[in-house]
């Protein structure tokens, strides 16, 4: 049975774009989901109904949280922040301070770039965080 456009295909568009965004096949997919294959096969060209519990078992699979697929943003700015937020998160604090100097690092120079002659060089001093040891062992 074909729905036409319905929060229901929205979300089978979502799961595809999600899918296809982190690189995961399809059987991958539902390994990971405990969803047969040609369920999620279903899901995503709107074949079939998603219920609530099969939303959360791929929003988890995915490692993305269940709003990703109700939302109407952009799927690959808002797939690479989620992305990006769950990354983050999962660094140390000393990490994440690193991140945050090279980000403001970034914008700075841009803004430099922007600002300055052609001769003068932007200061690149936020770079130095990626010769510092972690501390993790390779």
């Amino acid at each position: 049975m074909h729905h036409s456009a319905t929060t229901n295909q929205h979300i089978g568009h979502r799961i595809y774009y999600a899918r296809i965004g982190s690189r995961v096949a399809l059987n991958d997919l539902a390994e990971r989901s405990g969803i047969p294959m040609s369920q999620l096969e279903a899901f995503e060209a709107d074949d079939d109904m998603i219920t609530v519990v099969e939303l959360l078992a791929i929003a988890s699979a995915l490692m993305l949280p269940v709003a990703y697929f109700l939302t109407n943003e952009s799927q690959h700015d808002r797939l690479e922040q989620w992305r990006l937020v769950d990354s983050f998160q999962n660094l140390s604090p000393d990490e994440r301070s690193s991140i945050i100097e090279l980000v403001q690092g970034i914008q700075n120079d841009n803004a430099i770039s922007l600002r300055s002659r052609p001769s003068q060089q932007p200061d690149l001093k936020w770079w130095a965080f990626l010769q510092r040891p972690t501390g993790r062992a390779e």
